[in-house]
């Protein structure tokens, strides 16, 4: 069965962005707990100054020292009792609309939009940029809705001179210093990317790096007992050292990418496929069965037969093809299964494989 062509999303698309993510959060809130603390400290000095804050010490402790004793809760609950977090950009939005408020109800007792909040504002602004991944996609909205709430709340605290050239000159700075945090969080974001492309991508294949595809397999089967079980395919091309001596390594590098092309169209876009060294691939399969999983070995041992290869005009032209030889192993959730065991017992039915003949799949004994 043909797989349509499309595009697959990068590892750090699929699994990095998010796990950066949830961790963004679970330290956004000790960062909001350390930050307000400091703020509370900091206005207590400033409030030895007469006419700095027209409401009381007791009124600022409540508001800093109880949306500090919230950030350390949800920090303690994430960090004792992990869970997984669907949606973790959406937990920081609201975080970040919260200390916007926060930070605009203290701002409206000194000075309003004039005061200092409004730089403190600039700095939560800079954080966002600096601590959350996902760059400009995930940061419009929580900037640009940020300066939206702190200016609303300032207003419907009841500032007095709203539109005055002061207030206009103060606004146009946190604006500004929005903007320059929406392009400071895609800059760094474009970095994050890079870095993460060199470290989990096979350069020549474009699959995953042995690393990171061996990563994913013990991650996998730490999870199948939540998530089924989990089958993997230990791939080798057969002869490939005859290509390389017959028709030069830039063939064969030509050959290990279609291949590679082949392995992952031929999988369903969830599924894990990484190069573990030369010719040999890996490709892990969650919650799938011995059954799919050789329905699936068999579609990609066909898909890779059916690969021409054009010859050097120096060889005489013509073309030729390549086989694989397969082993599979699946782990259910009773068994006991580490990274190690799976590896082994996957290679064992490759060896299979090689010993039957090439070109065929084999099953590892359960």
């Amino acid at each position: 069965m043909n797989q349509p062509e499309r595009r697959r999303k990068t590892p750090y698309e699929t699994h990095e962005l998010h796990g950066l993510a949830t961790k963004a959060v679970t330290q956004s809130y000790l960062v909001v707990f350390v930050g307000l603390v400091l703020q509370f400290l900091t206005e207590l000095v400033l409030r030895q100054s007469p006419g700095f804050a027209d409401d009381t010490v007791r009124d600022s402790a409540v508001r800093y020292l109880s949306g500090a004793a919230c950030g350390l809760a949800a920090f303690l609950a994430a960090r004792l009792v992990p869970v997984s977090r669907r949606h973790p950009f959406i937990e920081a939005y609201v975080l970040m609309l919260a200390v916007t408020a926060l930070l605009a109800r203290a701002g409206h007792h000194t000075g309003g939009a004039e005061g200092p909040y409004a730089v403190s504002y600039c700095v939560v602004l800079f954080c966002w940029s600096l601590i959350m991944p996902g760059g400009a996609r995930y940061a419009a909205f929580p900037i640009f809705g940020s300066l939206v709430t702190f200016y609303a709340v300032l207003y419907a605290s009841g500032g007095v001179g709203f539109f005055g050239v002061r207030t206009t000159a103060f606004a146009l700075f946190t604006t500004s210093s929005a903007g320059f945090s929406l392009v400071y969080a895609e800059v760094l974001e474009r970095w994050r990317v890079r870095v993460s492309l060199a470290v989990t991508t096979d350069t020549l294949t474009q699959v995953l790096s042995r690393g990171y595809v061996l990563e994913r397999l013990e991650a996998a089967l730490e999870a199948r007992r939540r998530s089924g079980p989990v089958s993997v395919l230990m791939v080798d091309v057969d002869f490939f050292k005859k290509v390389n001596d017959t028709y030069g390594h830039d063939m064969g590098d030509a050959v290990l990418k279609r291949v590679a092309g082949a392995l992952v169209a031929s999988t369903r876009r969830g599924d894990v496929c990484g190069r573990v060294g030369g010719e040999e691939f890996v490709i892990v399969l969650e919650d799938c069965d011995a059954s799919a999983a050789l329905e699936v070995s068999e579609r990609v041992r066909a898909s890779v037969g059916a690969l021409r290869f054009a010859t050097p005009e120096t060889l005489l032209g013509g073309s030729f093809g390549v086989t694989v030889s397969i082993g599979v192993v699946t782990v259910s959730p009773e068994q006991v299964g580490t990274l190690e065991s799976t590896l082994r017992a996957a290679d064992r039915a490759l060896y299979g494989s090689k010993a039957g003949g090439r070109d065929r799949v084999t099953m590892a004994e359960s």
